[in-house]
């Protein structure tokens, strides 16, 4: 009976010593580290490295009974868009059908088709075809690492630190309005570290504006618009965006392109926001910030970019406005006049077999065909 007693206590104490053992072997943070990635690692999204990608832009303009005298169609052509170090777009090809001519405008590559006249059913169809390849990014940028609005170079303050884009419903991206101002001072506070400022508005955003399908046709809304209903599609939170990063002194501006829909094998029209952030270090980043999609500082495969706001409103209207044209009144009934629709379809894609974690399922459960898919352009009357 003692020698069991005895035994028993051995054992009890060598138990104890091997869990004491192993508490403290856990309570290593590389350990604690591990298990935690061990745990996670099933719910982490996971997008391929890049995506390439051949895809159509169609254009189409109808006579729609009556006359159009003459028409222009005309529209940016997609560029290289890259960081310190990284790729995030490669455009390999641009071919059109009819062919367009190339202009520079604004310092980028135009394409343009001057055509007329047009008259009764007949129609007149441009093909753009694209050919890009995408890759995947994060930025791993955080309060600690970010810098303060104070260390935004003038340049990115000159372009970006206005209000853009005047319409008869008042300014676009706007900083005249107290309402505005208001908001910006509400989410921000006095804070001044440029990665705490995005943070907030996006956290916000997210929080306070519903993304609605039906608002996609037509001109998108102002600033003012969509921070009075609280509904707002891509643009129209991208735009209420920059408006709250630009009153709180950080240089934001709208990305326009297109966003594909894997499961449906289909391309739509989509907006988001980039911003300037300066590094504490030195230097700085351009990032992807896209409220509808839940997308804050990292950039996924599944999108392109045709245009980048450079701060002037009237260039801004013009990649929104691809048609432009002059017409007979009179061979129409009132009300009505030519028509033109755009759309996108999709030829091909290829993934990398390579994967890369973009973040939890946890914390990215936003659908991603939340696009502004409208097929209807905007024309303007010449």
């Amino acid at each position: 009976m003692d020698r069991g007693g005895r035994g028993n206590a051995l054992k009890i104490a060598i138990v104890l010593v091997v869990i004491l053992i192993v508490v403290v072997i856990l309570m290593a943070p590389s350990v604690q580290n591990a298990i935690a990635q061990f745990l996670l690692s099933p719910f982490e999204e996971q997008v391929p490295k890049y995506v390439s990608y051949r895809m159509e832009r169609v254009l189409t303009v109808g006579a729609n009974g009556g006359t159009i005298d003459s028409f222009t169609l005309d529209l940016p052509l997609p560029r290289q868009v890259q960081g310190e170090g990284y790729s995030l777009q490669q455009v390999l090809s641009v071919t059109s059908s009819p062919r367009g001519e190339q202009v520079l405008r604004y310092g980028d590559e135009w394409m343009q088709w001057d055509h007329g006249p047009l008259a009764g059913s007949q129609t007149y169809v441009v093909h753009v075809t694209y050919q890009i390849r995408v890759d995947a990014h994060i930025w791993g940028i955080d309060e600690q690492g970010s810098g303060t609005i104070y260390e935004v170079p003038s340049s990115f303050n000159d372009s970006y630190l206005h209000s853009e884009w005047a319409t008869d419903d008042g300014w676009m991206i706007d900083l005249t309005s107290p309402e505005i101002r208001q908001q910006a001072q509400e989410i921000v506070g006095e804070e001044k570290n440029v990665y705490v400022i995005l943070e907030r508005i996006y956290q916000w955003t997210v929080a306070n504006v519903v993304y609605s399908g039906s608002e996609t046709s037509g001109e998108p809304k102002t600033a003012l618009q969509t921070l009075d209903s609280r509904i707002g599609d891509c643009d129209d939170q991208s735009i209420l965006f920059c408006s709250l990063a630009r009153a709180a002194g950080v240089p934001a501006w709208l990305q326009l392109g297109a966003l594909y829909d894997n499961s449906q094998d289909e391309w739509f029209g989509h907006g988001w926001v980039q911003a300037f952030v300066p590094l504490k270090g030195g230097g700085s980043e351009e990032v992807i910030i896209d409220t509808v999609n839940h997308d804050f500082m990292r950039w996924l495969p599944d999108r392109i970019v045709e245009y980048t706001d450079d701060g002037n409103g009237d260039h801004l209207s013009d990649f929104y406005y691809a048609f432009n044209y002059y017409f007979d009144e009179t061979s129409y009934p009132p009300g009505q006049g030519p028509t033109y629709q755009e759309s996108y379809v999709s030829l091909e894609h290829a993934e990398s077999s390579e994967k890369v974690k973009v973040g939890t399922m946890f914390n990215d459960l936003a659908i991603r065909v939340e696009t502004k898919a409208s097929t209807s352009g905007l024309m303007r009357e010449a």
